[in-house]
């Protein structure tokens, strides 16, 4: 995650997806590992003409729609921490740290976060680009844009459920949905039902759930696909529908 990237049409949609996700009344917890990376100069995160469409947009979340607005277009401060400004909206335990290259920093950053997340329920990760590939191997750069698999095991392992951040690559998209979640099944040997990822226009959201939390966390997936149904959001599991 960059700080370019605060509150254009991905954000939304991932914010939103969160606030379902905890629910009403918060009664799931939440730990969002920020996996920050240095601003560049690409145009990526500059998709927020939406926030100048109120009458199309506002009504998915119209209180989250107010926030990103008011950073946005009022302030014009794009920074991930402007959305922790009001508790309301996302109440979380943020780690924000950068994501250091080195195995040794990387290390102790992880192990940081899973501290700071003790008692969490479920922790979402939001790398820049999603889980790791064979051409960016742990330790070297940039590796700091990927969640390593290792990481996801031992998120899992504490007994927290895990959803990650995940852009799509240019491949056949319903191939690579499963193979992401297979990837994960085997590094964290979760069941079939507790597996499943859900996508919107450009990004896929990927779940790998505790069972406590897994009928839950699957109907408000649900719930939140139902109530942004004209995003053309999909869901599914590693295997059938979710």
């Amino acid at each position: 995650m960059k700080n370019q990237y605060f509150g254009d049409i991905n954000d939304y949609r991932k914010y939103g997806l969160l606030r379902t996700l905890i629910g009403e009344k918060k009664d799931l917890t939440l730990g969002v590992c920020r996996m920050l990376t240095p601003n560049d100069s690409s145009r990526h995160g500059g998709k927020t003409d939406y926030l100048d469409d109120d009458a199309t947009w506002k009504e998915y979340d119209c209180d989250l729609f107010k926030v990103l607005y008011n950073w946005v277009k009022v302030q014009d401060r794009r920074c991930v921490e402007m959305i922790e400004q009001d508790k309301a909206i996302l109440p979380a335990k943020y780690h924000n740290c950068f994501v250091p290259e080195t195995r040794e920093k990387r290390e102790a950053y992880f192990e940081s976060m899973l501290r700071s997340s003790l008692g969490v329920d479920l922790v979402f990760f939001d790398p820049d680009n999603g889980l790791e590939v064979r051409s960016k191997p742990y330790n070297e750069r940039p590796s700091c844009k990927h969640l390593y698999f290792s990481e996801v095991k031992k998120t899992f392992k504490a007994g927290h459920s895990v959803l990650v951040y995940q852009h799509f690559p240019r491949v056949d998209r319903a191939i690579y949905r499963k193979s992401r979640l297979k990837d994960i099944q085997d590094h964290t040997g979760a069941g079939p039902k507790q597996l499943w990822w859900l996508s919107t226009a450009h990004v896929l959201f990927l779940f790998a759930t505790q069972e406590k939390h897994t009928e839950i966390l699957a109907q408000r997936t649900q719930q939140f696909r139902n109530e942004w149904s004209e995003q053309e959001i999909t869901t599914g599991r590693l295997q059938g529908q979710l």
